[in-house]
C-alpha cells in the first residue's frame, strides 16, 4: 500500500527529482477489492470497518494499527479526510510531470518529477501536453519567475502563494510560436542548467527576451525579479506576521 511520494521540494538543490525516502499510503486498489467482494452481500458494517477487517485477515497488522492510531487521534473528523470513502483512502494519487510548489520564499523554481512520485498538497501538479522538454526549462526561467510574482498572492512573512487555478492560468512563453533555433537554444541551456551550469539560466533568459521582443538585457530582467522578490519579502516585515515560516504550510488544506 506504499506509494513513493514527496512532501516538500523547498530544500532541494536539483531541478530534477529521482529519489525519495517518503511514502503515501495508497489504498485505492485494496478498497476497490473489498468493495467488489461485498457487492450483493448484506453487511451491517461500513466500508472502513470492512477494509480494516480485510487488513486483519490478510495479516497487515502494522497498517491496521496505523489506521487505528489515526482514529484515536481524531483524524477522520478533519475537513479533508472526512470527504474520502473511507477516510484513509486517498483515491487517485496524482503523479505529475512537473512539481510546482504552492509556497515560495526566496527560491522560485519548479522540479522535473523524473522519479514519478506522488506529491502532498503542499505541491501543485503540472502536466505538459506539448513541447515537454522546452516547457520544463521555461518554467525555470526568470521570465516565468516574474510571472509568478505577478500572478501569485503575498502571504504572511513574505511567502508567495500559488493556488491551483492561479498556476493553471499563469502565462507561459509559447514554444509553438518559437523558431526551431530558439527551441534548441532553450533545451541546450536547460540541460546545462540541470547539470549545475551557473550561466545556463542567462542563456534561457536571453533566448526568451529575443522571442518576446523585449528591449532589455538579461541583467535588467534578473534585477527586476530580484527587486520584486525583495519588495515582497521586506514589505512583509512591516505587516502583522501570522505565519513566520513556510514550514507551517506543509499540510495546508488547499480546499
Amino acid at each position: 500500500c506504499l506509494q513513493p511520494a514527496i512532501r516538500s521540494i523547498r530544500n532541494m538543490e536539483s531541478l530534477t527529482l529521482s529519489e525519495t525516502d517518503e511514502y503515501l499510503l495508497d489504498f485505492k486498489e485494496y478498497v476497490e477489492e473489498v468493495r467488489s467482494d461485498q457487492q450483493g452481500l448484506r453487511s451491517t458494517s461500513d466500508l472502513a470497518e470492512q477494509v480494516k477487517d480485510k487488513l486483519r485477515e490478510d495479516g497487515y497488522t502494522s497498517t491496521l494499527r496505523y489506521i487505528q492510531h489515526g482514529e484515536d487521534e481524531g483524524v477522520p473528523n478533519g475537513n479533508t479526510v472526512s470527504q474520502h470513502t473511507p477516510w484513509f483512502n486517498l483515491d487517485n494519487l496524482l503523479v505529475p510531470e512537473i512539481l510546482h510548489p504552492v509556497f515560495y520564499n526566496e527560491r522560485v523554481f519548479t522540479v522535473d518529477n523524473v522519479g514519478g512520485f506522488a506529491p502532498t498538497n503542499a505541491i501543485q501538479c503540472v502536466d505538459v501536453n506539448h513541447h515537454e522538454e522546452t516547457i520544463e526549462y521555461i518554467l525555470n526561467s526568470t521570465v516565468y519567475k516574474i510571472m509568478l510574482e505577478l500572478w501569485g498572492r503575498h502571504e504572511g512573512g513574505g511567502a508567495l502563494q500559488l493556488l491551483t487555478y492561479e498556476v493553471s492560468s499563469v502565462p507561459v512563453p509559447n514554444p509553438n510560436k518559437m523558431t526551431q533555433s530558439q527551441i534548441e537554444q532553450i533545451v541546450k541551456a536547460g540541460e546545462r542548467l540541470v547539470n549545475g551550469s551557473k550561466d545556463a539560466r542567462d542563456d534561457i533568459d536571453q533566448t526568451l527576451l529575443e522571442f518576446l521582443e523585449l528591449e532589455m538585457s538579461v541583467e535588467e530582467l534578473q534585477a527586476a525579479h530580484r527587486g520584486m522578490m525583495k519588495q515582497r519579502i521586506e514589505g512583509a516585515a512591516s505587516e502583522n506576521v501570522m505565519i513566520k515560516d513556510v514550514d507551517d504550510f506543509d499540510d495546508y488544506n488547499l480546499d
